[in-house]
């Protein structure tokens, strides 16, 4: 495996968008490709180099997407084929790279596969799914077959989630497969072919759902690892400025497997979480809130907490490939419940100003807020971090002129909106513009740059430094006034909310301080 990454994520910054609520371009309530086409200029102009789609493929939408009928369609709900390589092509012109999400570990059953496999008679996808003939007693995702083989299937998610067979690390059962069993390889090869397709169409890159979950029984990912090796093998040899980015969350394991990039999410490791996420996320596996997050003015959280999980994975993976810092999903509660536009700006500073690739969750760059409501497409909580993007003020924010949206949008009359914050210099919105720009033309913050914690507490501050230069970020993401003395003050690249005085820094409520040392 060739550990070189592609050069284009050196000082890359991704937009994640929800497809079906970025924006409406025929007014039939749901987003679309065109939608899209049409706003690149506005993600060009918040600086961000990529776009990561949630899935777009034909699909029965009882997960929002991630049931996918078809691998080699495009759901008419955003257009066709053709919108995707008008996409790719617009969006290219303008030095923008196109992700794409890959469900690689489980199809809709309705995906003609799955209806193949499902049958009686043997054929060549009976094995293709994970099949039992009675309910395992050790495996809780299993569901009766109700037409046709008279068997269960394992499921992944919801029961409409058929997993599919790639094998188990240890087979201890008749009914289980090994890794190496020919229905296993085929479906491997299965995932090149689609990921060669929307390649050969202009797509530069995929974001794999689920991605350490393929092999089954295999607690230390070994077997895992050694599938995803294979296909970056294969992409190295034809795709070596392709990226491959993972939800896998253990970067230690995901970026030797030949990810390019592991998210740092709510589940895996919880560095992230113990950053930003800590009194609104209660993992199912535990009975209690883990505890208070860092960047809160109220300053209960601990940036120690978050470096001793953090950098392990960052020594162990940094000249390897990078960890991902996100912004929010559509996975997880937005980033502004329970904080003001200044706890975000504070956020924002440290997203933007660590190793890896940061991941801009549409509408975070505005302040949108999670809304309470009614589960949409197999959302359930988490569809009030799937709202449409609010570009203006208006009917549905500026995203559909139609009656029915997709999801509703933020009816209050504090509702941030693009337009309005684009007006505002003193907005979060350009704020985290200045961030991205102020990023992206220093060498000292790209992803490769090295990190060093100089302080930690309230504020932070720590090092960024390249062979050309070395950054000190200063972040005080508390309420109270803080002090710090620094006599190597150079170049101011930013600030907010900050005074000097010779090597007096005086920190303000939710402030930032950027310079080179």
């Amino acid at each position: 495996m060739n550990n070189k990454c592609p050069k284009w994520l050196k000082d890359c910054v991704i937009y994640s968008l929800y497809p079906q609520s970025f924006y409406d371009s025929n007014n039939d309530g749901i987003g679309d490709l065109s939608g899209i086409i049409e706003k690149l200029p506005y993600i060009k102009e918040l600086g961000c180099t990529a776009i990561w789609m949630n899935p777009i493929f034909e699909s029965d939408f009882l997960d929002a997407g991630y049931d996918v009928i078809d691998f080699y369609k495009i759901a008419p709900r955003y257009g066709t084929e053709e919108d995707l390589i008008r996409l790719c092509e617009a969006a290219h012109k303008m030095g923008i790279k196109v992700l794409l999400d890959l469900v690689a570990g489980h199809t809709s059953d309705k995906c003609p596969w799955f209806l193949e496999s499902a049958k009686k008679e043997k054929n060549a996808y009976s094995d293709r799914y994970i099949w039992a003939p009675e309910k395992p007693e050790n495996y809780y995702n299993f569901k009766e077959n109700e037409e046709g083989r008279q068997e269960h299937f394992m499921f992944n998610y919801y029961d409409v989630q058929p997993s599919i067979n790639y094998g188990f690390a240890t087979v201890t059962e008749p009914w289980q497969l090994s890794v190496d069993h020919p229905a296993a390889i085929e479906n491997q090869n299965e995932l090149i072919r689609i990921i060669d397709y929307w390649f050969k169409k202009g797509v530069d890159g995929f974001r794999v759902d689920m991605a350490k979950s393929l092999i089954k029984d295999d607690p230390e990912k070994i077997e895992c690892q050694k599938l995803w090796r294979r296909i970056r093998k294969w992409m190295d040899e034809n795709y070596p400025e392709h990226a491959l980015i993972s939800e896998w969350s253990v970067p230690d394991q995901a970026i030797p497997a030949g990810f390019h990039i592991d998210m740092m999410l709510h589940n895996g490791n919880t560095c992230l979480t113990s950053l930003f996420r800590y009194e609104h996320f209660a993992h199912k596996m535990y009975d209690q809130i883990f505890g208070e997050s860092y960047f809160r003015k109220e300053a209960l959280g601990s940036y120690d907490e978050f470096l001793k999980e953090y950098l392990p994975l960052y020594d162990a993976t940094r000249e390897i490939g990078y960890m991902s810092f996100i912004t929010g999903s559509h996975d997880i509660k937005r980033l502004k419940l329970g904080r003001d536009m200044e706890d975000m700006k504070a956020a924002y500073t440290f997203i933007m100003t660590m190793p890896g690739v940061p991941i801009n969750y549409y509408g975070d760059e505005i302040g949108m807020e999670y809304l309470n409501l009614t589960s949409k497409e197999g959302g359930r909580d988490r569809t009030g971090s799937r709202t449409p993007m609010q570009w203006c003020k208006g009917k549905n924010c500026g995203f559909s002129e139609s009656d029915t949206p997709y999801l509703p949008v933020d009816a209050s009359e504090k509702a941030p909106t693009v337009e309005e914050q684009l007006a505002d210099e003193s907005s979060l919105l350009n704020f985290v513009k200045s961030l991205i720009t102020l990023r992206r033309s220093h060498s000292a913050l790209w992803a490769d740059a090295q990190y060093h914690t100089v302080q930690s507490g309230y504020p932070v501050v720590y090092d960024r430094f390249s062979e050309d230069e070395r950054i000190r970020v200063i972040i005080n993401a508390s309420a109270e006034e803080k002090m710090y003395a620094d006599t190597e003050v150079s170049e101011i690249l930013l600030k907010h909310n900050v005074e000097l005085e010779g090597s007096q820094i005086k920190l303000g409520s939710r402030s930032c301080l950027i310079y080179t040392v």
